[in-house]
C-alpha cells in the first residue's frame, strides 16, 4: 500500500484522501472523497493508455485493471460547494493537484499502489506485468 505519493493528473483529484490506522498504527485502508465518474465500458486498451502515460512519469502503477479507471464527468478538479483548492497536506500526495484533464479523460479511481520506478523490486502485486511487459516492448521498438 502507497499512501504518499507524488500526484499526477491521471489521478481522480479528492477532495480529501486520508489514511485510516488501527489502533496499534496499522494501516487499514484509505477513505477518498471524489467526484463520480462512468466506469462503465472500460477497456484494456484504456488501462493501457493510462498505465502508459504514468510511466513514462516514472510511476508504476501495480493494480492496473479496468475496475480500476472510470471516466471523467466532469473536468479533473474539484466540486464542492465553496471549494475550489484542496492543499496536498489534506490528500496525502507530495505535490498539489494538476487540474488539465477534462470531462471524458480516463483516472485512476484507486491509487494505493502507485510505485516510484525506483520502488519496483518492493512491487508485489502481478497485475500491471502485462502492460509493463508492452510498455518495455513498445518503449525498445522505437530506440
Amino acid at each position: 500500500m502507497t499512501f504518499v505519493l507524488r500526484n499526477h493528473r491521471r489521478f481522480l483529484q479528492p477532495l480529501r484522501r486520508e489514511e485510516v490506522k488501527s489502533l496499534d498504527g496499522e494501516f487499514m485502508f484509505c477513505l477518498e472523497i471524489s467526484q463520480a465518474v462512468d466506469m462503465s465500458n472500460i477497456t484494456n486498451k484504456d488501462v493501457y493508455e493510462v498505465y502508459k502515460d504514468l510511466r513514462d512519469d516514472g510511476i508504476i502503477w501495480a493494480d492496473a485493471k479496468t475496475s480500476n479507471v472510470g471516466r471523467l464527468i466532469y473536468d479533473n478538479k474539484i466540486y464542492f460547494d465553496g471549494i475550489d483548492y484542496v492543499d496536498k497536506v489534506g490528500t496525502g500526495f507530495l505535490t498539489d493537484a494538476d487540474y488539465s484533464l477534462k470531462a471524458g479523460s480516463l483516472v485512476v479511481v484507486d491509487n494505493d499502489q502507485m510505485y516510484d520506478v525506483d520502488e519496483i523490486d518492493y512491487i508485489t502485486n502481478t497485475n500491471y506485468l502485462p502492460f509493463e511487459q508492452r510498455y518495455q516492448k513498445e518503449k525498445h521498438k522505437t530506440k
